[in-house]
């Protein structure tokens, strides 16, 4: 039979050569009687080594039973039709074929399909879809689909958590979707996803999730129309994200900031009222020193009349604090009112009034020109002063100084900065620099109240900006600020 079978099929050769599929001619006892020659190149065997052969002998012996199985059906004349086994390649590795086979009297007529290629691509994708979900589930963020035309929608498991629905129940329709909502954000959503619909544009909307216990979660949806040849938007695509504990941090940090902001305006009204009502015991103390002076200065001896200095004295630092306590409650209460500002000049006309009130001074002072910014003139200036005068008064006990205004380039806003070569500080008391009544340095050496830096803290603060500062035991300081 063998050699009859493959005589008469000699005419259908160019027929076996034209698929890249393996047909074959074999006989109801499973022995190979034709081949074409895709067999060769997907076995590696020649034509020769399989005709005539039984194909058991190729067959993973963990496949023989169900193939023997299937050639009793095609005994019994049954056509078998997608069946998968593996052969045997000529160097020893098996692939998977898949079979279609149509019994003819003693004859079976097969074609079969390499399957390897398929299934490195399903692998694949299995592989790419597990990644994806652990993925999304690492990430708290699922993926859908919504057809507009049919109403049908498409969850990725992890949406089936975020919204608490069970994933045997599968998808929900439109209707019971907004059911998972929050009452007060059904509309919003309907509303969100019609708009969509109507003018193709994405969106991205917050809700609330309410789940079967009870409990609330927050969820992002973002949706992006697709469109089909006409311009009609025919479905969304999106994400779910789990956005609960982001909006817990966001509600406690508005209780915090709401309770820190109420503690400063009680701070700042208490620093307001208590240097207020400080001043006028303090001048009664004053004009009762000074009318001790007058009637009984005379009487005092050298001793007394040091008291007396240091009492005086006290009661002008007193005076100086509650001033700086009072400018630094007004920086902190009053609004902001931004309009252009011409630093180059603002701080040209601070530095003459230094050099009135200290004539005999040998400072160098450099202004980088057409230094301007958009802020409050009055906060602005305030700055400028506290840093200008610092830097004058840090400066003083060196016979030549060197004082800068200047700006350099920024990541998102130009810095501007205060440069001088006076006293310095050591930095790692650069945290106590912005503090109220801080000072790096005793008062009879450098005479203040450890108010100003405060300030500029908070105006540059106020602004939207940042301050900080480098500096050396007297290798002088460097005051860096930015106001957006």
């Amino acid at each position: 039979m063998f050699y009859c079978v493959n005589s008469m099929t000699q005419d259908l050769e160019p027929f076996f050569g034209l698929t890249l599929n393996l047909l074959c001619i074999a006989d109801v006892e499973g022995r190979f009687i034709r081949v074409n020659r895709s067999w060769e190149t997907v076995l590696g065997y020649t034509r020769a080594d399989l005709e005539g052969q039984i194909l058991l002998d190729f067959v993973h012996p963990e496949d023989h039973a169900p193939t023997i199985a299937a050639i009793e059906r095609l005994k019994g004349q049954e056509t078998v039709e997608g069946f998968v086994n593996r052969y045997r390649c000529a160097d020893g590795h098996y692939v998977h074929l898949e079979w279609y086979t149509q019994p003819c009297g003693p004859l079976l007529y097969a074609v079969a399909r390499d399957l390897t290629r398929q299934q490195e691509i399903d692998q694949a994708l299995q592989k790419r879809e597990a990644h994806l979900q652990t993925a999304q589930r690492i990430a708290h963020l699922g993926s859908w689909e919504f057809d507009v035309t049919s109403g049908a929608i498409t969850w990725s498991d992890e949406v089936f958590r975020l919204l608490g629905r069970d994933i045997a129940l599968g998808p929900p329709n439109y209707e019971e979707l907004l059911q998972i909502y929050h009452p007060e954000d059904q509309i919003y959503h309907n509303q969100v996803v019609g708009e969509a619909i109507a003018t193709g544009k994405p969106y991205d909307l917050e809700c609330r999730v309410c789940h079967q216990d009870g409990h609330l979660t927050y969820i992002q949806a973002r949706g992006e129309p697709l469109f089909d040849a006409q311009g009609k938007v025919t479905a969304i695509i999106g994400t779910v994200l789990d956005i609960t504990e982001r909006k817990t941090h966001e509600t406690d940090l508005l209780k915090l900031t709401q309770q820190l902001t109420a503690s400063n305006e009680e701070l700042e009204a208490f620093a307001y009222s208590v240097s207020h009502d400080l001043r006028a015991p303090l001048r009664a103390i004053n004009g009762f020193s000074q009318a001790l002076l007058e009637d009984y200065g005379h009487q005092f001896d050298e001793i007394a009349q040091d008291y007396f200095d240091r009492i005086r004295h006290n009661i002008g630092r007193m005076s100086d604090l509650i001033d700086d306590l009072l400018a630094l409650s007004r920086v902190s209460r009053s609004d902001l009112k931004p309009e252009p500002i011409d630093l180059s000049t603002l701080a040209a006309n601070l530095i003459q009034d230094l050099r009135i009130q200290d004539p005999h001074r040998e400072a160098e002072v450099i202004i980088a020109p057409n230094l301007s910014i958009a802020a409050d003139p009055t906060l602005i200036g305030i700055l400028l002063s506290n840093l200008l005068e610092n830097a004058w008064k840090f400066t003083s006990h060196h016979p030549k100084t060197r004082i800068e205004l200047g700006v350099m380039p920024g990541e998102t806003s130009p810095i501007y900065f205060v440069r001088d070569d006076g006293a310095g500080f050591d930095m790692k008391y650069g945290k106590m620099l912005f503090g109220v009544f801080q000072r790096l340095h005793n008062t009879e050496e450098f005479p203040g109240t450890g108010i100003g830096l405060a300030s500029v803290q908070r105006i540059v603060r106020r602004h939207g900006g940042e301050i900080w500062a480098e500096s050396a035991v007297e290798q002088g300081a460097t005051f860096y600020f930015t106001i957006p």
